[in-house]
């Protein structure tokens, strides 16, 4: 079984995930799984107040997640994609309350990093995508990194390098256009 076999066979069994993204490590799970999100909140000593920020093997799997999107505001977006950029997209009656937070939008984005598109695609299925830190604390760079700080927290860390991004992507709001981060 390969490296993202094995990823997709722990997140349908409800487990957490560590995978390099562009910028850095991230944590994922389904976001689906309730008790998997809140086992990530946990982890991170977040509140699931501020939403969790979903990736995408392509638009198809975005599609279903959002509502009321024009096609003038798709085509901006899909230019964006693959990218380092997060988009605040209206969401859907399918996307879970742990996954909105309190803005009631949902946060998605199609990275470019072969790795993490590459999870989706074999989930079959956007999946969570927050920093592999605690907290306040600089996101792992390294399977080695998440493998010396949070190996007791998460059940399988993707190997692979991460890509030439600096910092978390960029998160804008589809009404506004506005950067947020």
């Amino acid at each position: 079984m390969d490296n993202l076999e094995e990823a997709v066979t722990v997140l349908q069994r409800g487990g957490v995930i560590a995978y390099p993204t562009e910028g850095m490590f991230g944590l994922g799970c389904d976001p689906f799984n309730e008790s998997a999100v809140r086992r990530i909140a946990t982890i991170k000593k977040r509140s699931l107040d501020k939403g969790m920020i979903l990736i995408a093997a392509h638009w198809r799997q975005v599609e279903p997640f959002v509502k009321d999107v024009s096609s003038e505001q798709k085509e901006i977006v899909k230019k964006s994609w693959p990218g380092h950029t997060t988009w605040l997209f209206p969401a859907s009656a399918i996307v879970p309350t742990w996954i909105k937070g309190d803005l009631g939008k949902v946060a998605l984005r199609v990275p470019n990093h072969e790795i993490a598109r590459g999870l989706c695609a074999e989930f079959n299925t956007p999946i969570v995508s927050t920093s592999a830190n605690i907290h306040g604390e600089p996101p792992c760079k390294s399977a080695k990194e998440v493998k010396e700080q949070l190996a007791v927290f998460v059940d399988f860390v993707v190997e692979g390098e991460i890509g030439q991004a600096r910092g978390p992507s960029t998160i804008r709001d589809l009404a506004t256009g506005k950067n947020l981060r």
